[in-house]
């Protein structure tokens, strides 16, 4: 796919912020968006911690339709 350079570091550059973020379990979002569309379809802090705490389930990198889709998505922490 043709990709101007510049498109393709800043993609590489927000994947990368935002797999630290992940690691970190820093929630960068804001909670109104945790508990709208964007956190029922986008792999978050929470969403990656569970994913580290049992193993079982939670495997998508960027969209938990993956997850839902292979059977997968054990959801989020109990707030």
């Amino acid at each position: 796919i043709p990709i101007h350079i510049y498109a393709a570091l800043a993609l590489l550059m927000i994947m990368t912020v935002n797999a630290i973020f992940n690691h970190a379990g820093w929630e960068i979002y804001p909670q109104n968006w945790l508990d709208g569309w964007w956190g029922k379809n986008i792999i978050t802090a929470s969403h990656h911690n569970l994913h580290h705490t049992n193993f079982k389930g939670n495997y998508g990198l960027y969209f938990r339709f993956w997850d839902k889709l292979c059977g997968t998505d054990v959801g989020l922490f109990k707030r």
